[in-house]
């Protein structure tokens, strides 16, 4: 039996075409997942960045001396400067840069008024960085109780 060129079957031009017209149709309606995945990534690990700087700030603050006697250096409670301010106000401690996007972390130190002999405080910290126009802030408190 012969078998004729015209009985073999196979996919014509017209069909391949409209094929690759369907899958790149269908690849362009992902790109735009892709990229918003991408940017929710990213301000996902920013937020994890300033939640341990926050954290790392209150820790340091915590290690400072009550005082140390240098009025000068400013690295202890009592000298440092932002000893109970004015409501609102903090003092600047740094400014990083992490992925392109400076973070901001601020901090003060309030008294609270207790029984014992010792003065006890309320650490606040903030941590802050702008991000396609608009401020995240994230605000951290400990109290800090002298032993």
């Amino acid at each position: 039996m012969k078998i004729s060129v015209f009985d073999i079957r196979a996919f014509s031009l017209v069909e391949v075409i409209i094929a690759i017209a369907i899958l790149g149709f269908s690849l362009l309606a992902i790109i735009p997942l892709l990229s918003t995945s991408l940017s929710v990534n990213t301000e996902t690990s920013v937020i994890s960045k300033i939640q341990m700087l926050g954290a790392e700030l209150i820790s340091e603050l915590q290690t400072w001396p009550e005082d140390d006697g240098d009025q000068a250096n400013g690295d202890d409670i009592i000298n440092s400067g932002c000893l109970d301010l004015a409501t609102g106000a903090m003092c600047l401690a740094d400014t990083q840069t992490y992925k392109g996007i400076t973070i901001t972390r601020s901090y003060r130190i309030d008294r609270l008024m207790t029984g014992t002999p010792n003065t006890n405080y309320l650490l606040t910290v903030m941590v802050s960085f702008n991000y396609k126009g608009k401020t995240i802030e994230r605000v951290f408190t400990a109290p800090w109780i002298r032993q």
